[in-house]
């Protein structure tokens, strides 16, 4: 179709949004990042209980040679 212009109106756009439509190749990238965002997000959590986890360990430990250092 034709504008009266003599540009080409209906038929393109139809053409290059059925395309845009069914291409698919950038939606494996956005999946993996959305992977490695997710894990990197469960990794952090573990981290962070883990270091609470360890800073009372270590406190732990502190008191108790305090404690067989002021007994000697």
């Amino acid at each position: 179709m034709h504008d009266g212009t003599g540009h080409r109106t209906n038929g393109t756009f139809t053409a290059f949004f059925g395309t845009l439509k069914r291409d698919e190749s950038g939606a494996t990238a956005i999946e993996y990042g959305l992977n490695v965002a997710l894990i990197a997000v469960a990794i952090i959590a573990a981290l962070q209980a883990l270091d609470t986890e360890f800073s009372s360990t270590l406190t732990k430990a502190d008191s108790a040679m305090d404690g067989a250092a002021t007994a000697a």
